[in-house]
């Protein structure tokens, strides 16, 4: 395993305070020979306990920090990159469930909560359908919270996923939440079909 260039404390640190990484310090301390691992188990270990970010962060910063995971710190690549451990892989997906829970349910940071699976999408056709499942299954759970924006976060990131139980957890919604609004309803109608923006 390739050594990481930032312990923890400091990566944290650097994603929501510091300047986004060059693809040139990208590429000599991830990417090459192979991506690290610590692109994906960094991010786990903050998912899995994000409740520090409150106090320790203001709503700019975390915004901007959640907002350069995806593509500046290569969190949706190495998501998708099959030269990385799938154990680790699916740990990350799984913990972006707790993320949910604990932290977008109580500040969504405007629209990065309902963004935030189109950012970790994939556009390539040789997807692994490992990770299209683990999302889905992340996205089944996130459906069922107490948090209004973490349901439509998940309605939108299933609107973009291709899985044959969307349409099941989609209508499990619809039919136990009865009073949603109408546009919601034809918002949820459209996420099935693979219609959402």
């Amino acid at each position: 395993m390739r050594k990481a260039p930032l312990t923890h404390n400091q990566w944290v640190e650097k994603v929501f305070v510091g300047r986004p990484p060059s693809s040139r310090w990208i590429r000599e301390n991830a990417l090459l020979p192979r991506k690290a691992e610590w692109l994906v188990t960094y991010p786990t270990r903050l998912f899995e306990k994000p409740e520090f970010l409150f106090n320790k962060y203001s709503y700019r910063q975390l915004r901007k920090g959640f907002w350069s995971l995806p593509n500046d710190w290569e969190l949706s690549s190495a998501i998708w990159s099959r030269d990385l451990r799938w154990k680790l892989r699916k740990a990350c997906i799984r913990s972006m469930v707790p993320l949910f829970d604990k932290f977008f349910s109580r500040k969504p940071l405007g629209n990065t909560c309902h963004m935030w699976w189109d950012l970790l999408r994939y556009f390539g056709k040789d997807r692994d359908g490992r990770v299209v499942n683990e999302m889905f299954l992340a996205l089944d759970q996130i459906l069922l919270m107490d948090s209004f924006q973490c349901q439509l976060a998940a309605l939108h990131g299933l609107g973009h996923l291709t899985h044959a139980r969307k349409k099941g957890a989609i209508n499990r919604y619809l039919k136990t939440h009865p009073d949603l609004q109408p546009h919601i309803r034809e918002y949820a109608f459209a996420a099935i079909k693979g219609r959402v923006l």
